[in-house]
Order: C-alpha cells, then structure tokens, then sequence
C-alpha cells in the first residue's frame, strides 16, 4: 500500500484521467477553491483568509508549518504560530493551522458546516507529481502490458503544476474521531487522484466551501511505485468535523512572546494513518 508520508515529497500536481495531462492547469473550470491552495514544506496547503488582522493557512499535519506560496508570492510564517488541532477531549487530527506573516488580499475561505453526501461532486485542488500521457496495464501479477490486463492507470512522470481535477464523495473512514472524505480514482476523463506533494491540498464544494483536507492515498498489494491505479482512493480530513475547533484556533490572539493559544487540552500528538488496501477490481 501507498503510505500516508509519501506526501511529503515535491509539490507538484494532482493526477488527472484522459488528455496529454496539460488540461487543469489554470483557475478556468476550478471553481472558487483555486486562488486559495498554494505550497508550503514541498506540499500544499490552503489560505483561509485574514481574522482580526492575522492571515492563516490550513494543511495536513504531518506536511506542518512553514513559508507559504501562493500565485507566486512568498509568505513567510509567523515564527511560533502553528497549532496542531485536536478534537475536544484532545483526541489528535493530521491537520495544522498556522499565520503568516502578511497574506494574500482575499475574503475568507468559506468552511463546510456539514459533511457532505456520498455522491456529492467535489474539485481537488494540489502539487502532486504529474503523469505520463498514456495509460498502462498490468496483469493481476503486476506484468506491464501483459495480458489479460488487470490492473490500469498511470505511470509518474516529473515536471510540476498546480492542478485541479474532479471527483465525488463515495464514503467515509474515521480516525481518531476524525471523519475522512474518500474519492475513488476512475477510468473516466477528468477523474482526479491524490499523488506525492497533493498532502494538504483542498476539497471543495460547488460553491467554493472547503469540504477536506487531502491527507492520503491507498493503493494495492504489490502495486509498482511512482503509479496511480484506477480504484485507488484519495482520503481527505472531513472539515465540519474540525469546524469549531478551527474557528476557535483562528480566532485566537497571539501572546506578546509569539506563542499561541491551544484549542484545547491534551498533548499534541503526531498522527499517523492508517490505510487499508482498495479491493475493487479496477477497470
């Protein structure tokens, strides 16, 4: 299986089925959601906007704080500033909200105040690594182009762009009472997965509101590495879940030294997550 921290590499683009995979590079066709995801630590990241004079950028946790770049511009980040969210009763997230020092001019990012419905149609925005154009096949025992084909999809390639792509909801995990988002990369034009450097990246509504955070992939026993298979699933950290206790962090006034106020009590703790293996055939 694909593991979580292989996000932690190059920030590039999110993978994209059909085409010569130059389509969904510009904000046409992105929704609302694009002028707001950038880079930061190699990853990505999401600008939330400015709260009582303070800018904020939301990412997965295990990518973590740093400077931020968003269309072009260079924001370094407040030193001290991240905080790791917890749930109530301190139950730890893959999530980390921190400031910046100066941001962008845009209005504040609109949450999700309900998970959405399984069938609801999302845009994925991120840097993950982009792909070669034709798509390869695999035996059920993992021989390129052998036959019968068993497993199709798509080999990584190198180059980087922020791209968008599009998916639906088709069901939730839970960790740590944290809902995950989870998508399911198809053979269909415009299907989009998750790939190295998209941790971090956003999930977002028709209207704009941001709905996850993408924070990992599965894959499949015995999957080559550097591929995106088709039935591999994206999991992203459900926002409505984290809501309140991103509002609280947001909304919170830096102390003179630079430290920041908690959301609430506990230790903050390093998340990792679990996966479990995609067992659809793929087509």
């Amino acid at each position: 299986m694909l593991l979580a921290f292989v996000f932690a590499g190059s920030a590039r683009a999110v993978i994209v089925t059909g085409g010569n995979e130059t389509q969904n590079t510009t904000a046409l066709g992105a929704g609302l959601g694009w002028s707001y995801v950038g880079t930061v630590n190699g990853a990505s990241g999401v600008y939330l906007g400015d709260y009582n004079g303070n800018h904020w950028v939301l990412t997965a946790g295990h990518v973590g704080a740093g400077s931020f770049t968003l269309e072009g511009t260079t924001y370094g980040e407040a030193a001290g500033s991240a905080i790791p969210l917890t749930l109530d009763g301190g139950a730890a997230t893959d999530l980390t909200v921190f400031r910046l020092e100066g941001g962008p001019t845009l209005a504040p990012l609109s949450l999700a105040t309900g998970t959405p419905a399984v069938g609801t149609s999302v845009t994925m925005i991120g840097f993950g690594i982009n792909r070669e154009n034709v798509q390869t096949r695999w035996t059920a025992g993992w021989v390129e182009n052998g036959a019968p084909a068993f497993y199709r999809g798509y080999k990584w390639a190198t180059g980087n762009v922020k791209r968008w792509g599009a998916n639906a909801i088709a069901g939730y995990g839970t960790h740590a009472g944290t809902t995950a988002l989870a998508t399911t990369f198809e053979n269909i034009t415009g299907s989009a997965q998750a790939t190295s450097g998209d941790s971090g990246g956003g999930v977002f509504a028709a209207d704009g509101s941001l709905v996850g955070i993408i924070v990992a992939v599965t894959g499949f026993s015995g999957q080559p590495a550097q591929t995106s298979v088709f039935n591999g699933q994206t999991f992203s950290l459900d926002i409505a879940t984290v809501r309140p206790q991103l509002l609280a962090a947001i909304a919170s006034v830096p102390e003179p030294n630079g430290a920041t106020l908690l959301l609430s009590a506990g230790g903050l703790v390093a998340l990792g997550w679990g996966l479990r293996k995609a067992r659809a055939r793929p087509r």
